[in-house]
Order: C-alpha cells, then sequence, then structure tokens
C-alpha cells in the first residue's frame, strides 16, 4: 500500500484506499462480502475499519441483523469519502496532464433495454454518488460488443443467445473483456386481443410474418438455422482480422422474411405497442421489453410464445464489460448497479417457464 496516499490531519491520518474500502462496505452492507469484493481477507477488512473509526472518534457502521449499516455519523462520512476518493481520481488526471474532470459513464444499451432500464440503473447509481454524468446511448445490439472491442466505450447491455455467448466468452477473454448473462428472457408474439392468431398457444413465426408486423428500428430475430444458407452471413463471430463481430444470421432474415412479409419499422417500442393496439398489427418483443416500459400495459394485448426461432426463442440480456481493472471507480459502482437491478427482476407473468440469473 502506498502510504503517501494518505489525509493527515494533526496526529491522525487515513490512507486513501480506505475510502474505497469504506464505500464498498457500505455498497455490500457487509464485512465479508466487501472483503471478497476487494480481495482482501476479512479479518485485514475488519481491522482497517476499527483504524479508521478510532482516527475519527466515532463509529462508521454498526450491526444488524443482516449486516452492518452506516451510522449518522457515518453516513455523512461516506457522502465525503465518495467525493474524496472521485475527487482524487482527478487530481491523479490533473497530474499525468489530462483535464481534470472525471469522465461521463458512456453505457451502450439495446433499445428495448434501454427503455425500461436507464432510469432506474440512473437511480441506484446516484445513491452511491451525488455528482457525475452518466450518458445511456442506444445501439443496436449487435453493434455494441464491437465498440467495446475498439475502447469506444467500457460496458454495454445487450441481447445474445446463450450459444453465441458462449462462441464470444473465449475471444472476448483474450481482449480482457468479459460477458455476464443478467437476465434469461425470450421473445413473444405481441399481438392485438382480438386477434386469430391468439387462439393458439404457440404462433410460428413463419406464420406471424405473413401478417403485418411492426418491428423497433434495428430489430433483429433468429429462424431456425435450418432455413438460413449460412454461406450468406458467415460461420464465424470474429472476422479474421479479431476488430469487429460480424451479424451472424441477421442478413439472412432480413432478405428471407422481410420481403415475404409486411414489416413496418418503427422508432421505438412505445410506437410498435401503439401499432399493435391501434392499427391492429402484430409484433415480435422480448419479455423484458413487455413488462418493463409501461407506456401500454402488457395485459392489454395477446401474448403468445414463438415457434421456428433459433433456440425456441431464447434471448439473454448480458453485460459486457473491460476487465474492472481497467475501470474506473464509479464504473465498477455503476456495474454492481446494473448486477443488482436486473437480478431483482421477477419473470414476466406469461412467462412459461421462470428465468433463471
Amino acid at each position: 500500500m502506498n502510504t503517501e496516499r494518505c489525509i493527515r490531519s494533526g496526529e491522525w491520518s487515513i490512507h486513501l484506499e480506505h475510502f474505497q474500502y469504506m464505500l464498498e462496505i457500505d455498497r455490500c452492507r457487509s464485512i465479508s462480502a466487501a472483503a471478497r469484493s476487494l480481495g482482501l481477507v476479512q479479518t485485514t477488512l475488519s481491522s482497517i475499519v476499527k483504524n479508521v473509526e478510532s482516527a475519527l472518534g466515532f463509529p462508521i457502521f454498526q450491526r444488524t441483523p443482516n449486516g452492518v449499516a452506516p451510522t449518522v455519523f457515518g453516513e455523512q462520512f461516506l457522502t465525503l469519502g465518495g467525493e474524496i476518493h472521485v475527487r482524487f481520481e482527478e487530481l491523479l488526471r490533473l497530474k499525468s496532464g489530462v483535464s481534470g474532470s472525471i469522465d461521463p459513464i458512456h453505457i451502450l444499451c439495446a433499445p428495448s433495454i434501454n427503455l425500461g432500464a436507464a432510469l432506474p440503473l440512473a437511480q441506484r447509481f446516484y445513491q452511491f454518488f451525488n455528482y457525475g454524468t452518466l450518458v445511456f446511448e442506444e445501439c443496436p445490439r449487435l453493434e455494441i460488443l464491437p465498440q467495446i472491442l475498439q475502447r469506444l466505450t467500457n460496458i454495454g447491455i445487450t441481447y445474445l443467445t446463450e450459444e453465441d455467448a458462449k462462441r464470444l466468452e473465449i475471444p472476448l477473454a483474450h481482449e480482457q473483456i468479459y460477458l455476464k448473462l443478467l437476465y434469461r428472457d425470450r421473445f413473444y408474439a405481441f399481438l392485438p386481443p382480438d386477434s386469430p392468431l391468439g387462439t393458439q398457444e404457440v404462433v410460428d413465426v413463419h406464420r406471424l410474418c405473413e401478417e403485418n408486423v411492426a418491428v423497433a428500428t434495428n430489430f433483429r430475430f433468429i429462424p431456425d438455422r435450418e432455413h438460413i444458407n449460412l454461406l450468406d452471413v458467415g460461420q464465424s463471430c470474429f472476422p479474421s482480422d479479431g476488430n469487429s463481430l460480424s451479424l451472424l444470421f441477421d442478413a439472412a432474415v432480413s432478405r428471407q422474411y422481410r420481403s415475404a412479409g409486411r414489416f413496418t419499422s418503427f422508432p421505438n417500442i412505445r410506437i410498435v405497442k401503439r401499432a399493435v393496439e391501434e392499427q391492429k398489427m402484430v409484433s415480435i418483443l422480448t419479455g423484458h421489453a413487455i413488462c418493463e416500459d409501461q407506456s401500454y400495459p402488457w395485459s392489454k394485448a395477446c401474448i403468445r410464445t414463438l415457434s421456428g426461432i433459433e433456440e425456441q426463442g431464447k434471448i439473454n440480456i448480458y453485460v459486457c464489460y473491460h476487465a474492472k481493472e481497467r475501470l474506473r471507480y464509479q464504473e465498477r459502482i455503476f456495474l454492481s448497479c446494473i448486477e443488482e437491478y436486473f437480478s431483482s427482476l421477477t419473470p414476466p407473468p406469461f412467462a412459461t417457464e421462470e428465468p433463471s440469473r
């Protein structure tokens, strides 16, 4: 530990690293969980807490049935400690010749995810910080990983099939980029309540595509591979140059199905839902997109499982991020907020099987 990185006042001092430790304990509400997160032995972290509390002259945490919680003075200390930690990062940037202000945290999100998740994620983040800038940027789901690979951003939230995620895991790890499963989801047929297709428990995607289909801009879905000529779209997730991801199967989907049906592309999911309600169109949406955006309550529609789609329509939400040692402190906290938010979600009421995380 660098003993020079500390705040001194008279006879007492607090190492700057210890502010981060206290903030992590507050986030986890558990010393043992915080120790695991920080890569420390629990007894070492407990000793650090005692030393900091001794230097301050008041307890930061008090024990609760579920772990620990900050005291009244502890709340004030943690608020100031968070500011000190971030300001110190600014100071280091200034010393290295970079602008002293902390860069915004840029998060790339697939549009249907961004619609429901951006606000609760921001609320969770600002429970830890009263300052800082979050920038949520919508991006087609299959363009998010290439941008992270090119170091254009550090964190992205996207949809991937489980098979594609497994195929990408090792190549991404070689670039110190990681995927973490957040939520298991699937595609559903989203129909008007009086749609004739609603009489079927399972709707075949080929039959659905004969209707007037409303989709969001940059929408992609994946039919069974047996219907696709692999030579048309390539079989590798990483091209030979290793710098970007191929859009596996999507080109064939657009050619084969959009030419056969009547597809209308709208700017966002909310307008798609209105098209289903007002124009009696049909659509294909994920469970998360149906439930998390309440502009059109899911109970007003007829929702059916789809068949004829890759992996039975199953598609999951993943967070993609650079190795944590490459992330700034605020980015690591935001990554934790992402994980906590999606772990709090319950399966949609119409789900045929409970998502596991």
